[in-house]
């Protein structure tokens, strides 16, 4: 869709573009594997990046201004600056761009068709209908003005919205999507709609058990079509939940995926899944099972989400934040410059056994990490963003994030677990209008969660003082007993509607009588266990955001090392 308004000056000759392509969101979120996330991320990120190394300068007379080409996770945006005298030239880049992007997912498309030896007109329909690409230009007038205009002008576009009536057979819908036509199942049924294409249970049993639309077939089997850098191994929740428990068994060495699910379930079932021993090394996971028992390594359900964005980013790219509003167009190319920086950084700072990033664009960032890798990962990626340089453009120099976190089991669908991680997101930037913060949402086995935010500090100080505090519960310096009975001593007193300075002060008095009445460590100074309590207490709105937060600290000091 598109869009275009001329500027003040009829006669000058330079536009200023802007395009997008979607769905972004929704469409890396309809995942039932981790490696569906990744490569629903991968392919929207591969599909820009041939679209900004595919603008020639010379050849287009074009300049680009962000993102920066070296960019490994590219944004959905394109800003770049046309070099043309007439309308018809500007039109002609602007379908010519979009072209490209519909003709590199074709050609993926079509090497997935070629490598699993099927013809679909209902395949080709839906993948020629899938992208959303959305552009407009102005004429260039001062880039500031021009640039606020010109977001203004694309978030109108995108809220006309085009719906093309397509008739379908009736049948099963996507088991991933929800919403599209299920063309690919591995037995026949009743359900499924005419022209379906059923599948070889024996070659396809471990990899496909839904019924997928083609465009989730596309994201399942993106590995066929021989994508250069794609990551085809990527692992499991399964695998990230167990990673740094395993690691010093496996000498640094990641399990495959069929491994690490074969190894879950003979640890619960003590025998091994039959629909997925084709992919699993029985003998292997045996003997690892035995140095497990034997080195009593503790093995946990649980994995962690990470998900961050920039604060306050729509802002600094306009001359609110600049201290001389004609450096704007400088600055996005600086900004975009240090952004790749800040994202090579993340990349090589993430270890293997800690966890994997499925995207880093600089400004924004999803990561899946073992518990016990969650608050030093955290920590480096909040303290290297406020890093980032941004030379003497801006007013307030500091930069912050403000991330949810998801803490789920490893059987908990996948959806939901990234449908959670939004909402905690959202969650930590409301805190106040500064933001700076972070969110974990705990999903406890039983439609529990507990949600709790805290800002994050000067150098991430509120993170360590978690830390302190699930220390002192892992090395029995304070007991269970007494977190348990201040959090039913603070929903007492809810219940008979204390409020107010009051509640603080008793809560205050509470934790002082039930430290000098608890078993903790007889040599150590109880005024240190009240203060850290103390602290966290009173940067919590609320006691309930107190009592989310005690929750929280003795599931990790239990499932996190």
């Amino acid at each position: 869709m598109k869009y275009y308004e001329k500027g003040l000056n009829s006669l000058m000759d330079k536009a200023l573009f802007m395009i997008t392509i979607g769905p972004v969101q929704s469409f890396i979120a309809e995942a039932r594997k981790l490696k569906d996330l990744y490569a629903g991320s991968y392919l929207l990120s591969y599909i820009i990046k041939n679209m900004v190394v595919n603008i020639k300068e010379p050849d287009w007379n074009v300049e680009v201004v962000f993102p920066d080409r070296e960019l490994e996770s590219m944004p959905n945006r394109i800003v770049c600056i046309l070099n043309y005298n007439h309308r018809e030239e500007k039109e002609k880049f602007a379908e010519s761009l979009s072209q490209k992007a519909r003709m590199c997912f074709k050609d993926i498309t079509e090497k997935i068709k070629v490598k699993h030896g099927f013809q679909s007109e209902f395949f080709d329909e839906e993948i020629n209908r899938f992208l959303e690409i959305h552009w407009c230009y102005r004429d260039l007038d001062s880039y500031e003005t021009t640039y606020r205009k010109l977001v203004r002008d694309l978030q109108e576009v995108k809220r006309i919205r085009r719906f093309d009536y397509v008739e379908h057979p009736s049948g099963r819908t996507c088991s991933i999507s929800g919403g599209r036509r299920a063309l690919f199942a591995l037995r026949d049924s009743r359900d499924l709609m005419k022209h379906r294409i059923i599948l070889d249970p024996g070659t396809y049993r471990s990899q496909l058990s839904e019924s997928l639309s083609a465009v989730s077939f596309v994201k399942r089997f993106l590995q066929d079509a021989g994508i250069e850098n794609f990551n085809s191994s990527f692992p499991s929740v399964v695998n990230i939940a167990l990673g740094n428990r395993l690691n010093r068994l496996l000498n640094g060495a990641r399990l495959s995926a069929g491994n690490a699910s074969g190894l879950y379930y003979y640890m619960n079932n003590g025998e091994f899944n039959p629909e997925e021993e084709n992919d699993q090394d029985k003998d292997f996971i045996k003997e690892l099972v035995k140095c497990i028992g034997e080195q009593k390594i503790s093995v946990t359900s649980y994995y962690a989400v990470i998900k961050f964005d920039g604060d306050s980013m729509g802002k600094l790219y306009t001359a609110a934040a600049l201290i001389d509003s004609e450096q704007t167009q400088e600055f996005h190319t600086y900004l975009s410059k240090s952004l790749m920086k800040y994202a090579g950084i993340v990349r090589q700072s993430m270890r293997p056994e800690e966890g994997v990033i499925v995207y880093t664009g600089g400004e924004d960032f999803l990561g899946f990490v073992c518990l016990d890798a969650l608050f030093p990962v955290l920590k480096r990626l909040r303290n290297a963003f406020g890093e980032i340089k941004t030379g003497d453009f801006i007013k307030d120099h500091g930069l912050s994030f403000s991330a949810g976190i998801t803490i789920a089991h490893i059987h908990e669908p996948l959806s939901d677990v990234m449908s959670e991680v939004n909402k905690a997101e959202h969650f930590a930037k409301d805190i106040d209008e500064n933001k700076d913060a972070f969110a974990i949402s705990l999903m406890v086995r039983g439609n529990q969660t507990v949600r709790a935010r805290l800002k994050f500090g000067e150098k991430c100080e509120n993170l360590e003082l978690l830390n302190v505090i699930i220390f002192y519960l892992r090395k029995k310096k304070i007991s269970h007993s007494f977190v348990y009975k201040l959090m039913e001593a603070i929903k007492y007193l809810e219940a008979e509607k204390v409020t107010g300075y009051i509640l603080q002060k008793m809560i205050y008095l509470e934790t002082i009588r039930l430290l000098s009445s608890s078993e903790t460590d007889p040599l150590a100074d109880e005024n240190e266990y009240w203060k850290s309590f103390d602290d966290l207490q009173s940067k919590q709105r609320d006691a309930d955001g107190y009592i989310q937060w005690l929750s929280i600290c003795t599931f990790l000091e239990r499932e996190a090392e």
